[in-house]
């Protein structure tokens, strides 16, 4: 990129020292003279006039060809303009396409999960959304109740006198809350609870396989509860008994437990830390009912799919406009900076011209005096002309005549191809933004998931996956 500076370009300073070089030589000229006097012939000075041209000229080459190169770059080049524009309009239109195709695959999975989740919601007559758990916290939660029934065990164990002190009436009641927790959370919520109402929903003539689960499941749930309420009673016997090995439920026995305050007391503890358990147990490793938050991840995870896509696409087509539109706006920067450029190189060249001239009309004054110089001498002498005093005509003029006039950088011509360049600029800006806003839209358009949920009913469930 260039840059717009005051500095005189490098040509420009190799242009100056030049005619300096040359300048300095053709007033050199007291060995010239000194020769001339000292009887030096006219050759003298015809070869000094050769160098004298061959450097003149040389000088008038460089300064032409800084002339013609000033002219030659004041017509601004828009192909790359059209270049730029079409690579990222083309960018943009395949990225917007590959996305369109990737949105219409993402929302096919969408629907078809979506599907499965409205079926699996009716027959299993769910109307809530699934619920979000963390196993790890409730897991923690378990082992928090597991502690807390042990501690509240250990107190009604020391209190009845059948343990030596609190740490053997901890790991009772540790044990015993262990089990519980195990019995109500891991074996009752978790595993058969959760089959309560499974496809209770579900066509008759679909449904046998679901219909036993749900039984089998009915059963077992309720004989966990049986066994987490022998657990919590004979624990309470023990207590009142003051025996372990003494687990008769005679009248006597059990008149003592409902008798005895702190026994009663830790069967209710014990119950009401299992009823907890219980429903912590239900959602320890996802929703209570067993296959929805499958279900329903897949669904989410569908629509987290597409969200993807979408916003990978957005941000795709995004930076190639920014980059686009960045570079035009550098294209234009460049032509300022160019111009700049060109406008310093004038001024520099305009500089030169004169110096240039006025190094063409010193070699013609020192021409001018050196042959009046030696015919003078020759005449004092009584010799003849050494040189022809017409040497110098028309040489000065037809070095002049070499010489480039410095064309107006700023003239009508380079000011219809400014406009014309920075129309195309803007026509680019333009097509650029449409491009950019059609291919956003397009994408916009094909991520759009649609509103209408598929509707299933009990009169086509039929129609429906089977869970």
């Amino acid at each position: 990129m260039n840059f717009h500076s005051n500095t005189p370009s490098k040509s420009s300073r190799q242009r100056r020292r030049a005619l300096e070089k040359t300048q300095s030589q053709l007033n050199c000229d007291d060995h010239m003279i000194e020769y001339i006097h000292h009887g030096g012939t006219d050759a003298a000075i015809y070869s000094w006039v050769e160098k004298a041209k061959k450097r003149l000229n040389d000088e008038i080459e460089l300064f032409n060809a800084a002339v013609d190169s000033l002219t030659s770059n004041q017509v601004h080049d828009i192909a790359d303009v059209n270049r730029l524009l079409e690579h990222a309009e083309s960018q943009m239109i395949a990225m917007s396409d590959s996305a369109s195709s990737r949105l219409a695959y993402a929302i096919d999975q969408a629907k078809t999960a979506q599907k499965s989740v409205i079926a699996f919601k009716l027959q299993h007559g769910i109307t809530r959304p699934p619920l979000k758990t963390d196993m790890v916290n409730n897991t923690a939660l378990l082992f928090t109740t597991t502690i807390f029934e042990g501690a509240a065990n250990a107190v009604f164990f020391l209190s009845g006198g059948i343990v030596s002190g609190f740490a053997e009436a901890l790991g009772f009641g540790v044990s015993i809350a262990g089990v519980s927790t195990v019995l109500s959370a891991l074996i009752g919520g978790n595993t058969f609870s959760k089959y309560w109402n499974a496809g209770k929903n579900t066509p008759r003539e679909h449904s046998p396989s679901i219909r036993t689960k749900r039984v089998v499941a009915r059963i077992c749930a309720v004989g966990t509860g049986f066994s987490i309420a022998a657990l919590l009673g004979f624990a309470a016997i023990v207590r009142t008994t003051g025996d372990p090995g003494n687990l008769s439920l005679n009248s006597d026995v059990l008149s003592a437990v409902f008798s005895d305050y702190q026994s009663y007391m830790l069967m209710a503890v014990g119950t009401a830390f299992a009823i907890l358990n219980w429903r912590t147990g239900l959602g320890l490793t996802g929703d209570p009912i067993p296959g929805y938050s499958e279900a329903s991840k897949a669904f989410d995870t569908s629509i987290d799919e597409i969200d993807d896509v979408r916003e990978n696409a957005l941000d795709d087509i995004e930076d190639v406009f920014e980059d686009a539109s960045d570079e035009l706006n550098d294209v234009l920067d460049d032509w300022a900076s160019e111009k700049a450029d060109r406008e310093n190189e004038h001024d520099a060249l305009r500089k030169d011209q004169h110096a240039l001239l006025a190094a063409i009309s010193n070699f013609e004054d020192a021409l001018k005096a050196r042959i009046a110089e030696e015919n003078n001498l020759s005449d004092i002498m009584g010799g003849h002309r050494a040189v022809p005093a017409d040497l110098q005509i028309g040489l000065s003029d037809k070095l002049r005549e070499r010489v480039y006039a410095v064309p107006d950088v700023n003239n009508e011509a380079s000011q219809q191809n400014e406009h014309a360049a920075h129309d195309a600029v803007q026509s680019a800006m333009m097509l650029l933004n449409e491009t950019h806003k059609n291919a956003v839209s397009k994408v916009l358009n094909a991520a759009r998931f649609p509103d209408a949920s598929p509707s299933y009913s009990q009169d086509n469930l039929h129609d429906a996956p089977l869970f």
